[in-house]
């Protein structure tokens, strides 16, 4: 890697576009023999790639694989719509429902005994 100038950093890169390279190259094969046969070309096997095929690879797949960014502009105006309608009003017994405090185990136990304890 370093005799080709490359860092370090675009190692990780490399098997990313070796994959999408190969799946283009795949898919214009298989594109151009689809084409061939449907000419009524016996010949398939070992006919060339050409651009276009190459070039169809590649729109199809953008079209699965990339997803566009959704403008800002529409973003923000869903969202003002959805802002619009007020929240619903917090009803008075919200959260979830205890029983009275001296039941509960988490209440504080301020009982005492009254009767000392007497050791021998």
């Amino acid at each position: 890697m370093s005799s080709n100038n490359n860092s370090v950093s675009d190692e990780p890169v490399l098997p990313r576009d070796v994959r999408y390279s190969s799946g283009v190259l795949k898919d214009a094969v298989i594109y151009n023999d689809h084409a061939k046969s449907s000419n009524g070309s016996t010949a398939t096997q070992g006919s060339k790639i050409t651009t276009d095929d190459i070039r169809l690879a590649i729109a199809a797949r953008t079209n699965y694989q990339f997803n566009p960014v959704t403008p800002k502009e529409l973003l923000l105006e869903l969202a003002s719509e959805r802002n619009r309608k007020a929240l619903p009003p917090i009803m008075p017994g919200f959260g979830i429902r205890l029983p009275p405090e001296k039941y509960c185990l988490t209440a504080k136990d301020w009982s005492l005994s009254d009767e000392e304890d007497v050791s021998i």
